[in-house]
């Protein structure tokens, strides 16, 4: 059962709905300046996993150094929970001293305050390894060589302590799964427990060297399926880029169409288009949200997109670096349009909404139009094509076309005139 740790005094929490605040019925009551009289909630399901929302919208609550938006949060062992100026801390006993793998599952149960399916993760090869500071959010992902911790400015995570040694500890991924090695004097603590040497690290691990303490996330790598025996070992890609088998007689699996899609024109996912599934979307950097951006200038909650009656909206979430339509920055709910430029911190975006039904015509587009039958026109003379040269020989020789000049009837007409001068002239 997860429990609130302050001073030394710690409050269970029973499933259900918790009250934080300074009013005297208040489950966690805290006296101190900054606390409203209900000011935070937190809902945990009967299985002890638990999630934190605000009481009010003009409550302030820092998660980890995060302010908390409009949704709730998964809460985990180990996390830091600032209420007002007082600090808890989120204690879950049955995990303290002892790795235990934490079912993604779970979280997201007791984030919609519902029962958690049964079955849990499986121990073994990970991938997308990914620190997360608990003092100040930022996130540190494992590539493909190790992460270093370290006093040196040339760690890739520096800590700056006298606690801390130059080259502190690494991490490093493995067949096995991300291995946390202590190359230091003063040690390195896995959930409260001093490791030695080597030691495999599971998902929502907590943490600690020196004064730092980070939040280890990752997600079991996928395992192939092989194809029966006999049969050609082919793998193919799927639209994630995880190899899978495809069985045989099998018809691939469809998903509907997308309810809108947003081109990413910055950042590491710069020229990937993202399907949006679903009619509310939180956006961020943490990997609770339904659409992650992994980047510094990104807030653990950034902005939520949202389709009411058929017109997408997105709200601010009161991030640090702001988010921008068209170039202004957006203060509450603000419609979008198609076409929409949405900048979240420095990652800019194209928002494009493609309805699954029929779309109405677009302006300057191409519109495809059933067979119409023109009438007949009369062609003049003028405008009949030439006649194509015979090629069949002739018995005489063709009559020189007419010399093109003035009519007969007038050149007869002058023939007559002169020779009227002439008879005139004669008989004078």
């Amino acid at each position: 059962m997860i429990q609130l740790e302050l001073g030394g005094q710690r409050w269970p929490l029973a499933a259900g709905e918790t009250i934080i605040g300074s009013a005297p019925a208040a489950a966690v009551r805290l006296e101190a300046p900054g606390v409203l009289p209900s000011h935070a909630v937190l809902r945990v399901v009967p299985d002890g996993h638990a999630a934190i929302r605000l009481a009010t919208p003009e409550a302030l609550v820092l998660v980890n150094g995060i302010r908390l938006g409009t949704d709730p949060v998964p809460l985990l062992h180990g996390d830091k929970i600032q209420v007002g100026s007082q600090e808890l801390v989120a204690v879950e006993e049955r995990i303290a001293g002892r790795t235990e793998m934490v079912d993604a599952g779970a979280l997201a149960a007791a984030t919609a305050g519902r029962a958690p399916a049964a079955g849990g993760g499986v121990p073994g090869p990970m991938q997308g390894g990914r620190l997360v500071s608990l003092t100040d959010g930022r996130e540190y992902q494992v590539g493909d060589g190790p992460l270093v911790f370290g006093r040196d400015a040339a760690c890739d995570v520096v800590i700056e302590s006298t606690d801390v040694s130059r080259r502190h500890a690494f991490i490093m991924n493995s067949p096995e799964g991300y291995q946390l090695e202590d190359a230091s004097s003063n040690g390195v603590l896995v959930n409260g427990v001093r490791i030695e040497g080597r030691r495999v690290l599971k998902r929502a691990d907590l943490i600690r060297m020196g004064s730092a303490e980070f939040r280890f996330y990752a997600e079991a790598a996928p395992i192939p399926h092989l194809a029966p025996p006999g049969a050609a070992h082919r793998l193919y890609d799927t639209v994630h880029g995880m190899p899978a088998m495809v069985p045989a007689l099998a018809s691939p699996p469809t998903s509907p169409p997308p309810l809108a899609t947003i081109l990413v024109r910055t950042g590491g996912l710069r020229g990937q288009r993202l399907p949006i599934r679903a009619p509310v979307v939180n956006v961020g950097r943490a990997e609770y949200n339904d659409l992650v951006l992994a980047e510094e200038s990104v807030s653990a909650a950034h902005a939520k997109l949202l389709r009411k009656e058929e017109v997408w909206t997105l709200t601010d979430l009161d991030s640090t670096n702001g988010t921008f339509v068209d170039g202004d920055r957006i203060r509450g709910e603000v419609p979008l349009v198609p076409g929409s430029t949405i900048r979240f911190g420095d990652v800019t975006v194209l928002f494009d909404p493609s309805e699954g039904g029929p779309q109405p015509p677009r302006a300057g587009g191409t519109k495809v139009v059933g067979a119409v039958r023109i009438p007949d026109t009369p062609v003049s003379r003028s405008d009949r094509p030439a006649a194509r040269p015979s090629t069949r020989p002739s018995a005489r020789p063709s009559a020189p076309p007419p010399r093109e000049g003035m009519p007969g009837w007038v050149l007869l007409l002058l023939v007559a005139a002169v020779a009227a001068v002439v008879l005139f002239l004669i008989r004078r």
